[in-house]
């Protein structure tokens, strides 16, 4: 029997009468906000043990390593998170459909939930910027300050300087609106860097938490969630995110 939600008031909560119940409809996450381009909450699988895209979009993650749970798969949920031990360990955006889906060259909100495991350099984010090579940008961590953003090969230009607190869940989002890029360390701010970037939309891979090239620069972390947006959330959305999740600080 169709599934519907009841319009007017029923005492006996009985549906003897179709006009009194609308039909539900099969929705995505992407009906609701069709800026979001990925979500993977790192517990629930597809049938053939892929990690399932929730947002709807149908870009399911392959596994390029066995997978690292702690409890054994129930419906196809599994425990509360992945873990990310090894150097080859990443997540790797490089088809041309889904590229132009994410259209990263305008604006891009990456929003992850994770538990990093050590203090020490570790990349979240590198991308080519130009096919040839001579620019790239790097969102990474070092042990002795919290985040920078390295421009044109390793050029640092720009860093925050509230060290990083490893063995802690956190809630954190990077927003890119055209000629800005903020960091949100659960719903604060920590900085904001104005920079525009033109790059060309080339079909150059997106690598999250490893460099393109040197596979040693990796996290050793559990990532509980991620979400891609292809725009900027602004901060009134991400404090509001932030405030509804448990994190330990």
């Amino acid at each position: 029997p169709d599934i519907c939600f009841v319009l007017d008031w029923s005492a006996t909560n009985n549906f003897s009468s179709k006009d009194n119940c609308v039909t539900k409809k099969d929705m995505s996450l992407k009906d609701y906000d069709n800026s979001l381009v990925w979500y993977w909450d790192m517990e629930t699988l597809t049938a053939d043990w892929k990690l399932k895209d929730l947002s709807g979009n149908g870009n399911d993650w392959t596994f390029s390593w066995g997978m690292n749970y702690s409890a054994a798969s129930t419906g196809w949920i599994i425990s509360k998170g992945l873990s990310f031990s090894n150097s080859w360990y990443s997540i790797v955006v490089d088809d041309d459909w889904t590229w132009s889906s994410l259209d990263i060259t305008k604006n891009m909100t990456i929003e992850a939930i994770f538990l990093d495991n050590s203090i020490h350099s570790c990349i979240f984010l590198s991308k080519w910027l130009w096919p040839n090579y001579n620019y790239k940008l790097d969102l990474y961590i070092a042990w002795n300050y919290e985040f920078i953003i390295g421009m044109d090969w390793e050029q640092r230009i720009a860093r925050s300087m509230d060290k990083y607190k490893a063995w802690n869940f956190i809630h954190m989002v990077w927003v890119y609106d055209w000629e800005n890029l903020s960091v949100y360390e659960n719903w604060i701010k920590k900085w904001t860097l104005k920079y525009i970037w033109n790059p060309n939309n080339n079909n150059m891979p997106l690598i999250l938490w490893r460099y393109l090239w040197d596979k040693e620069y990796s996290l050793n972390w559990v990532l509980d969630e991620i979400k891609i947006y292809n725009r900027a959330a602004s901060d009134l959305e991400i404090r509001q995110r932030a405030k509804s999740l448990w994190f330990k600080q």
